[in-house]
């Protein structure tokens, strides 16, 4: 089960209290959690902030953070072929080109702008802002937690979360502040990292569980493809033994007759 972050614990227990046992938030919590979860994706995709921390799967976050990688993987291949890429930002990405569109109906200056060299510039100069102040927030929630072995010992991925989480902040600001290959590949590798130990941290068990009866499974049908193999083989060979025990006797009776 995902549990509700801190903010939202409080109220949470509350409408069980009023509605009943098991029943689950109503749609105003659910609404506040949606808003959470959507101001963690463009926070993260504007500003490259992540801060860590929190209970529950950040699916905000996380969404914003593979379409980072993502970006950045794009980014790291492009020039190692020799193309000129683009430095992957929120305006040229699907999400912000699409929502400066949008703004181009309303506001069609504030939209060029956004789209064009200033809003480069801009995003750019955010997404340094944002990696630091999450990178700095990120090494104190670690400080937080005390001892690394002890907070491993504790918490397994989610510590490894909190960490690599830090560590994608850092080397966000650092590839928007000199982007090149290098830089590209370490936002990309520890932003891999951040997200797999997300999802281990949240659904490791459940995973775990379906490898093993995946396993288990093939381990099944293997077993009953090489019993079925064996009982096939047996039962040729018997009757083969037998085809030529005919074969023999045949040979013998005529070979008598003649001699």
């Amino acid at each position: 089960m995902i549990e509700y972050p801190d903010w939202l614990k409080p109220r949470a227990e509350a409408s069980v209290l009023v509605a009943g046992p098991g029943a689950g938030p109503d749609a105003k919590e659910a609404s506040k959690g949606f808003l959470r979860e959507f101001i963690d994706f463009f926070i993260g995709d504007v500003a490259s902030l992540w801060t860590g921390g929190r209970e529950g799967f950040p699916y905000g976050k996380w969404v914003a953070g593979v379409i980072r990688v993502a970006r950045g993987a794009g980014f790291v291949i492009k020039t190692l072929r020799g193309l000129e890429a683009a430095v992957p930002l929120f305006n040229n990405g699907f999400v912000g080109s699409k929502l400066i569109q949008l703004l181009g109906t309303f506001a069609p200056g504030t939209a060029a702008k956004l789209a064009g060299a200033a809003g480069t510039t801009l995003f750019t100069r955010i997404g340094i802002v944002g990696g630091v102040v999450g990178t700095g927030l990120g090494l104190y929630n670690l400080y937080q937690q005390g001892n690394p072995a002890d907070a491993y010992e504790k918490r397994g991925a989610g510590y490894v979360a909190d960490v690599a989480g830090t560590a994608f902040s850092a080397t966000s600001a650092v590839f928007f502040a000199a982007p090149n290959p290098y830089t590209g590949a370490a936002m990309v590798i520890t932003g891999a990292v951040w997200a797999g130990a997300e999802v281990w941290d949240a659904y490791g068990d459940d995973i775990s569980d379906a490898v093993g009866s995946a396993v288990d499974s093939v381990g099944d049908f293997a077993g009953s493809v090489a019993s079925s193999a064996g009982d096939a083989l047996d039962t040729a060979g018997d009757w083969i033994s037998s085809e030529l025990d005919d074969v023999g006797s045949s040979l013998k009776g005529a070979l008598g007759s003649i001699f």
